[in-house]
């Protein structure tokens, strides 16, 4: 069992190093990101062309695809891209018969503010 789970972590850091990881969730995103990228797809200009009744069903789509890009649980996993990583979890679940949640995650880039103090709580 502790196997499992740690395999399950190890694999969820190495998902998260290597893709660009922003939410953990969908429900995780603010709306201001949300209309903010509704902004960005109203004005490319090759909606223009199209007839207004399908316009706004191709800017949900553009948007809700490129959010799930940068979602954790939506993304594809990176060791076996038929999964998400939504479904490992489901499937890690499953096999130890505890509820798994992700509640947050950290990403340390090396380099990344350097010769700046540590942040303080």
């Amino acid at each position: 069992m502790e196997r499992i789970t740690a395999e399950l972590v190890k694999n969820i850091a190495m998902q998260i190093a290597a893709f660009p990881v922003e939410y953990i969730s969908l429900e995780d995103i603010p709306a201001e990101v949300v209309e903010s990228e509704r902004k960005i797809e109203r004005g490319r200009e090759d909606l223009a062309q199209k007839p207004e009744s399908i316009r706004e069903t191709i800017i949900e789509g553009r948007i809700w695809s490129r959010l799930k890009d940068v979602t954790l649980l939506e993304q594809s996993y990176i060791r076996d891209s038929t999964l998400t990583v939504k479904e490992l979890i489901e499937r890690n679940m499953a096999a130890l018969g505890e509820r798994i949640q992700i509640r947050r995650f950290a990403r340390f880039v090396l380099g990344e503010n350097l010769g700046s103090s540590p942040p303080t709580d």
